[in-house]
């Protein structure tokens, strides 16, 4: 039932695509500056200054590791996985006013920066599992860090 209905979203969401590309009548889509490159080059800087401890990173490395060993996973994340949520976490932390990383900015930004990095087994795949999932339930399961 589920998966019938995320099925259904998803060509819903495809019509939308087709129609939003014929309304458009061209290939690119029109969008407009929202910061300047000198906005942008000063928030890459800033998330350099964001706290990492090292619980943290030990956190990240399980999980990413972890995704290596599942059996739904056919292939896990790389070190670049590992990278990715770090970033995403102090862009999360940022976001939240913080200048260090929490367990839990690593477990919202999980799924954005693994998600599509993983590549199923055909069995789980075949029954609608999505990575998401996986990775939810990865979460789960690993132990978290306690943070001075």
């Amino acid at each position: 039932k589920h998966a019938g209905a995320r099925a259904a979203s998803m060509l819903e969401d495809e019509m939308t695509i087709l129609k939003r590309r014929r309304l458009r009548k061209k290939e690119e889509a029109e969008v407009g500056q929202v910061c300047s490159a000198e906005t942008i080059l000063e928030l890459q800087r800033a998330l350099e200054e964001v706290h990492v401890d090292d619980a943290i990173d030990q956190y990240i490395v399980s999980i990413v590791e972890a995704t290596r060993h599942l059996d739904q996973v056919e292939v896990g994340a790389s070190p670049r996985g590992s990278l990715a949520l770090m970033r995403l976490s102090a862009a999360k932390a940022a976001i939240s006013g913080r200048d260090y990383v929490t367990p839990e900015d690593v477990h919202a930004m999980a799924a954005p920066a693994l998600a599509h990095r993983l590549i199923l087994a055909a069995d789980p795949w075949i029954r609608g599992v999505r990575a998401e999932d996986v990775l939810n339930a990865l979460i789960k399961s690993t132990p978290v860090p306690k943070v001075g």
